[in-house]
């Protein structure tokens, strides 16, 4: 049987939560297209040289998360760069672009990446902008969501009797004063026990700073999740979802929970720009978040419509007769 070699370029495998997420979700979509595949995690490190060496004789490779910007470091940004220019061939995947510290030059390398062809961005600030960098070029551009919307998610979950909470996932280098305003602001307005907790083991830090700080506090808890599905569960069996990071909001629209966006950032507000989100400002603390109580299953319905696209866009671009072969990780 021929086979076909797959490699998959991102975060995932290191303590992300959104990052597995988005691998678990694209081993799915691959099951859903009727791919018969082996699957074997690796630890793609940067520069490790076993990763690499199958690079070589992979046929495509599929990146996956928002790889491709420099707010976390000019380092990261070189590396997937670099890994993408040695794959034969290159299919972005759910992407997202930005934020960018010298954009113009950012785009200058993007538009050279070698054996693109298909490139899916999960909002359309992303879209606008792959449009911009390959609209001329035989490339495949395609506006869909995030991958994690394709994810049989239910088979994740399970009702846990307990005490109603509200989660607020937080993150490191935020204002942290603003995290003890809005967990102050919970207490005021919505006098239910709160749960806090961090989605990434980077946020570790900021996590035990925060619990520090209400230690004392009886409607105040602390959970970090050991696995994905204790993370899932812990959004699942919540009552609202505050959370500065992205994937806590898109596990919150699946399951039709009311949320708050706590962070401006280029990436989650070019996600939800499609639809208007009330904006609410607590006057007494002074700080505003975007809170989304109404129409959350509407919301969903627009990104699972989306999410079809996402399974369309990789049929096309992982081409070759695809089907019935064997893909190898």
């Amino acid at each position: 049987m021929e086979k076909i070699n797959v490699r998959i370029l991102g975060y995932y495998n290191r303590g992300n939560f959104g990052d597995d997420l988005l691998y678990e979700s694209l081993i799915e979509i691959l099951e859903k297209i009727g791919v018969s595949y082996s699957k074997s995690i690796e630890d793609n490190t940067m520069f490790k040289i076993s990763y690499i060496n199958k690079l070589f004789k992979s046929d495509h490779q599929i990146s996956i998360g928002g790889l491709l910007q420099t707010v976390s470091s000019f380092r990261s940004f070189y590396y997937y760069i670099t890994m993408m220019n040695l794959a034969r061939s290159n299919i972005l995947f759910g992407q997202s672009f930005g934020p960018f510290r010298g954009k113009r030059y950012c785009f200058n390398i993007m538009k050279n990446i070698k054996g693109l062809t298909g490139v899916l961005l999960r909002d359309i600030g992303s879209y606008r902008m792959a449009s911009e960098l390959w609209g001329n070029d035989n490339i495949d551009i395609e506006y869909g969501t995030d991958i994690v919307f394709n994810l049989d998610i239910e088979k994740y979950v399970s009702k846990i009797d307990q005490e109603k909470y509200i989660l607020v996932v937080i993150k490191r280098n935020e204002d942290r004063k603003r995290v003890g305003d809005l967990i102050r602001f919970i207490k005021k307005y919505i006098n239910i026990k709160i749960i806090v907790t961090v989605f990434d083991k980077n946020d570790r830090e900021e996590f035990k700073r925060i619990r520090h700080s209400f230690y004392e506090d009886e409607k105040v808890d602390f959970k970090f999740p050991q696995t994905l599905k204790e993370g899932i569960n812990l959004i699942y069996n919540s009552e609202y979802v505050f959370s500065w990071r992205l994937h806590p909001i898109i596990l919150a629209i699946m399951f039709k929970k009311p949320f708050g966006n706590m962070a401006f950032n280029d990436k989650i507000m070019n996600f939800l720009s499609p639809y208007t989100l009330p904006v609410i400002k607590d006057e007494e603390s002074g700080f505003e978040f975007i809170f989304k109580k109404l129409d959350v299953e509407k919301l969903k319905e627009n990104y699972l419509k989306l999410a079809k696209k996402n399974i369309d866009f990789l049929k096309r671009n992982l081409n070759h007769n695809i089907f019935n072969k064997k893909i190898s990780f």
